[in-house]
C-alpha cells in the first residue's frame, strides 16, 4: 500500500516537472523568435511599425498564433489595437510570460498533500 501511493505520488511529481520543462521550452523558444525578429528589423531598417507587427505576427505558431487570431477579431472590431512593435511585444509578454510562469508549477508541487492511510 505504501509503496503504491509512493508510486502515485512519484508519478506526479513526474507530471509537474514535465510541465516546468515545458513552460520554460516554449518561453526560451518564444524569447529567441523575439530577439531574432529584433535583429531583422536592426539589419534592414527599412520597416514601418505596422509591417513590424504583420511580419512578426506572420512567425508565430501553437498558443501564440491562436492569441494572435483572436486578438486580431479584436483588432477588426475596433475593441483594441496593436500597431506598434512595442505594444505587440508588451501584449505577448503579459499574455505568455506572466510573472509567475515559474511560480505555478511549483506551487502546485508544494500543495500536493497525501490522501489516505499510511
Amino acid at each position: 500500500m505504501i509503496n503504491d501511493m509512493s508510486e502515485d505520488f512519484q508519478a506526479t511529481l513526474d507530471v509537474v516537472r514535465n510541465e516546468i520543462a515545458d513552460v520554460n521550452t516554449r518561453l526560451n523558444l518564444t524569447m529567441r523568435a523575439m530577439a531574432n525578429q529584433v535583429q531583422y528589423f536592426k539589419a534592414t531598417n527599412r520597416f514601418t511599425e505596422e509591417a513590424k507587427v504583420t511580419l512578426t505576427t506572420m512567425h508565430l505558431c501553437e498558443d501564440a498564433k491562436l492569441w494572435w487570431r483572436s486578438r486580431y477579431m479584436d483588432i477588426q472590431e475596433g475593441h483594441c489595437t496593436i500597431d506598434t512593435w512595442d505594444v505587440l511585444k508588451k501584449e505577448l509578454c503579459s499574455q505568455f510570460f506572466t510573472e509567475n510562469v515559474e511560480i505555478l508549477p511549483r506551487r502546485k508541487l508544494r500543495d500536493l498533500k497525501h490522501i489516505g492511510n499510511i
